[in-house]
């Protein structure tokens, strides 16, 4: 009779052990769900910001080549100056003149 109270308590002992592991284990596995929906979230995020970075650098990309472009055209040196030092002659005819 003592042997059975002993396997009652312990019977009971492993159930309780066992629904407290139960209750951990739902807590972590609601924490994991509730990680994965914010890193998701953070992820569509991160993916719009991207989207809005790599619009920004193809229109100044776009800005920058219709500026050298205009400035190409518009300008009499073939280069526009880009490639010339102040005070350098930087047309052929100019450095050497017949006189």
């Amino acid at each position: 009779m003592n042997s059975l109270v002993l396997l009652t308590g312990l019977f009971a002992l492993a159930a309780f052990a066992a629904g407290a592991w139960a209750i951990v284990e739902r807590g972590r596995a609601a924490r994991a769900e509730e990680r994965l929906r914010l890193l998701e979230a953070n992820a569509e995020t991160l993916k719009a910001q991207a989207a809005q970075s790599a619009e920004q650098v193809a229109q100044t990309l776009v800005q920058r080549a219709t500026d050298v472009v205009e400035h190409a055209d518009n300008s009499p040196d073939r280069f526009g100056g880009r490639f010339c030092h102040p005070g350098v002659l930087h047309r052929p005819n100019e450095w050497f003149r017949e006189g």
